[in-house]
């Protein structure tokens, strides 16, 4: 007798699995459609790894002492003792890969990881947890912010859903401004180096796109950007430009719903950073941009060297970044400084300051006392 199961999938491209004889639906596929790998005897489950987070195992023996025997995807056989849990897994479930991890059933550090892996893999950056929006750091450039892109989330409707993006999430914070009146809040959150600041930039300008601005605000928020990253971003072992403060963004907007103005608030900035680093890692951007990028009447109003010279910024023994021009960097913060209308005299007193920490970072202090 034929079996009664059959694959169906979902709108969003998610199988499931129905029996015609018994009106029964499943997630899992039914052992009568499971092929002989698949069907292969022993339980599955997650077993930890160092590079991967988890991988996957078979458990082929009980022993008498209560721990198991497992043989992992890699080919590693371990006795797992009986105190260590590990978290049981099923196979069909690695071939569901959902927008939404809501839609897992059984939900937990492994298939969440397995997910966002596999998902990044084909370029699908972004995945849903119910209203959070989970987003995992590429570390390349994906056509995934073009206008065209922008025009799909700003039109969207109930009955053609988008894939997941921040563009979804800041186009929905924007419309519930506009009908309720009330204002919104996006929290942007990671460890160093998920991208937290390019989350800030695409959001800034999706809004800018839809609600317009008024005397090019938006800009002049962006342009504030080079400033605080000089200011407040350095290279660490895990980032070469990692935040060193936190951040607080206003967006206003007026009767007409554009931008009108804007509000940065920065805080908890790691003043110890200044005087110490660890091994490899950087003082603040701005203090070897100055060094690097001064001019030659700069250099000689300010006496300045180049950074090996100052041992704020070079006792670490990092004074380069792969990739990082100090110069070019430099030219761009004079040129932020520049359109953000900050005068002449208000630049020369910032570079002031800046020299006169290098410099006095320099002294040598001898103990003296009187006989």
């Amino acid at each position: 007798m034929s079996s009664q199961w059959a694959e169906f999938r979902t709108p969003e491209g998610v199988p499931y699995f129905y029996n015609a004889a018994t009106g029964e639906s499943s997630w899992d596929k039914p052992a009568e459609l499971m092929s002989e790998d698949e069907r292969d005897s022993g339980d599955w489950v997650w077993y930890p790894d160092e590079e991967e987070g988890f991988i996957k195992a078979q458990m082929y023996q009980q022993c008498y002492d209560g721990s198991c025997n497992i043989r992992t995807e890699k080919g590693q056989v371990f006795n797992v003792p009986k105190k260590h849990e590990l978290i049981p897994l099923t196979l069909s479930s690695l071939g569901r890969l959902v927008s939404d991890l809501v839609l897992l059933d059984d939900m937990n550090p492994a298939l969440i990881g397995h997910m966002l892996r596999e998902r990044c893999k084909k370029d699908e950056i972004y995945t849903y947890v119910g209203n959070i929006l989970v987003s995992v750091n590429p570390y390349r450039l994906l056509p995934l912010y073009t206008p065209s892109v922008m025009e799909k989330y700003h039109h969207n409707n109930k009955n053609n859903e988008q894939p997941p993006h921040v563009f979804a999430i800041a186009d929905e914070c924007f419309v519930s401004m506009v009908e309720t009146k009330i204002n919104q809040s996006i929290i942007i959150s990671g460890e160093s180096g998920a991208g937290k600041t390019e989350a800030f930039k695409v959001i800034l300008q999706y809004l800018a796109e839809i609600a317009g601005s008024k005397g090019g605000v938006e800009q002049k928020i962006l342009l504030a950007n080079p400033i605080l990253e000089a200011f407040g971003n350095a290279k660490t072992l895990r980032n070469n430009n990692s935040s060193r403060f936190g951040k607080w963004v206003e967006i206003h907007f007026d009767k007409e719903y554009k931008i009108c103005g804007a509000k940065i608030v920065q805080y908890l900035l790691e003043k110890a950073r200044v005087i110490s680093q660890s091994a490899e890692e950087r003082n603040f951007h701005v203090f070897y941009m100055l060094t690097k990028g001064a001019s030659s009447k700069q250099r000689a109003e300010l006496k300045l060297k180049g950074p090996e010279h100052y041992r704020l910024i070079a006792g670490s023994g990092c004074i380069d970044i792969p990739g990082l021009d100090d110069v070019e960097e430099f030219h761009e913060v004079e040129a932020a400084f520049e359109r953000l209308q900050f005068t002449v005299t208000e630049r020369q007193e910032i570079f002031r300051l800046l020299a006169a920490i290098l410099h006095l970072g320099n002294l040598q202090f001898t103990e003296y006392s009187e006989r």
